[in-house]
């Protein structure tokens, strides 16, 4: 999740169309502003397909965030392909859906688009893809990598009983532009239990984390998951706090069951003007079984899927997460972003007795990766089949653009007990929830 990290103070702001421009594009080469107005806007930008900020698979082809909702971005759809490889239009999945090209399904689905207008996309990213005719190309992928900074963690010696979990490979990270990516790594080969944590990440990483997919490995990739449903069957290991660091009590552990397929979770804000080069590295201190006394599961509830208006004040977020079967909650930490004016979690009883864990306002922006909370370790927190665990966020947003996740999102993690082989986790992400703002 974006929960945590080391970061520059100023890191975390909202930077729309800043791409890495590279030479200037030939005159005949079209702009993209060309290509929106003419042909997106006509043929793919209608309420039930492309329009502006929910498009159908994760794309918008109307509004100033199209371009960079295209450029290099993995297609939701088809993992390991890209809606446009700039410079290789034959490569671009974009082309391949506008052409119907193999099992792709052609689009749009009722009235595909003349080959000349095709023709001209492809022209496009071919052409560098620039933003206006004759404009700045956009990089291409070979002269990012070869422009890149190198933001790389330094990680000390492993000490008896820590392992590493290093990300897949480098990853470029565009100047002016904000980006989470997956690793999924290999399934693992023997069960052991993790009591301890700790992600080292570049200068400018908002987070790192270790996740465990649910439903099984998938083959060892790396994927955009900077949007809401990129969070889908990923479940924490531990939820670090301040410095990335996670530490359970003595005789508390997670398991990680054999076969499981962990994922590395890398969240960047590149605030500079150069490209930079990142990989990461999540350490965790493992427990012999003989020394695990309470085998500890991860309770969340978050909302990631939320738009927060521009020039909003006082918008109210919330999520709620049922409990089927009697637990017990050692701890819970509160988590926003800097736009967090205050943020209240509740145990709301069967009986609809709703009883404040606690509340945090004013919230700090240094809060974020403080992620400040309460333990329940002298006083365990019991929670009945039948009750709710629930956050309640509420946002400013200053600026003249929208804002959602990974930007802004708002959540509530901690841990719990007895754990069992059906129920594991209680975790609660919302995908689809109402906001409202304050009167």
């Amino acid at each position: 999740m974006r929960e945590l990290g080391i970061i520059a103070a100023c890191a975390h702001v909202v930077l729309i169309g800043c791409g890495s421009p590279g030479a200037t594009a030939p005159p005949e080469v079209p702009g993209f502003d060309e290509i929106q107005g003419r042909i997106f806007a006509r043929s793919c930008g209608l309420t039930a397909c492309h329009a502006e900020g929910r498009g159908a698979g994760g794309l918008s082809l109307i509004g100033p965030a199209a371009y960079d909702d295209l450029i290099g971005r993995p297609a939701n759809e088809r993992p390991g392909e890209v809606r446009v490889v700039v410079g290789d239009a034959d490569r671009s999945y974009l082309i391949q859906k506008l052409e119907g090209r193999g099992a792709v399904r052609p689009m749009p689905p009722n009235s595909p688009l003349p080959r000349a207008e095709i023709d001209e996309i492809a022209a496009w990213i071919d052409g560098g893809a620039p933003r206006t005719r004759g404009g700045p190309t956009h990089r291409t992928e070979q002269e990012q990598n070869s422009a890149a900074v190198n933001d790389f963690p330094n990680p000390p010696a492993l000490e008896p009983g820590q392992r590493a979990f290093i990300a897949a490979k480098a990853m470029i990270i565009p100047a002016g532009t904000e980006r989470q990516f997956c690793h999924y790594l290999p399934a693992e080969n023997e069960e052991f239990f993790v009591r301890g944590l700790r992600a080292y990440q570049g200068v400018h990483g908002h987070h790192a984390n270790l996740f465990k997919r649910q439903g099984g490995p998938i083959e060892p990739a790396i994927e955009d998951c900077s949007d809401a449903e990129g969070m889908i069957g990923l479940l924490p290991v531990l939820v670090p706090s301040q410095g990335g660091v996670a530490e359970l009590p003595e005789g508390m552990a997670v398991r990680v069951a054999t076969g499981t397929q962990l994922v590395v979770q890398s969240h960047y804000v590149n605030v500079t003007s150069r490209p930079l080069r990142v990989r990461d590295t999540i350490v965790v201190q493992m427990s012999e079984p003989s020394e695990v006394q309470t085998e500890i599961g991860n309770v969340a509830v978050a909302n990631f899927d939320f738009t927060l208006a521009p020039n909003a004040k006082g918008q109210v977020v919330r999520a709620a997460c049922p409990i089927s079967r009697p637990i017990t909650v050692t701890s819970l930490r509160a988590h926003m972003h800097e736009h967090g004016v205050s943020i209240l979690v509740e145990h709301e009883k069967v009986s609809g007795e709703r009883i404040s864990l606690f509340e945090i306002d004013p919230w700090q922006p240094e809060f974020r990766d403080l992620l400040p909370g309460v333990s329940f370790h002298e006083k365990p927190l019991r929670l009945e089949a039948g009750d709710y665990l629930t956050v309640e966020c509420t946002f400013d947003n200053p600026s003249d653009t929208a804002i959602q996740f990974p930007t802004e999102m708002c959540a509530s993690f901690g841990y719990f007990h007895p754990v069992t082989p059906e129920e594991p986790q209680f975790i609660c992400f919302v995908l689809d929830s109402p906001t409202t703002p304050n009167p």
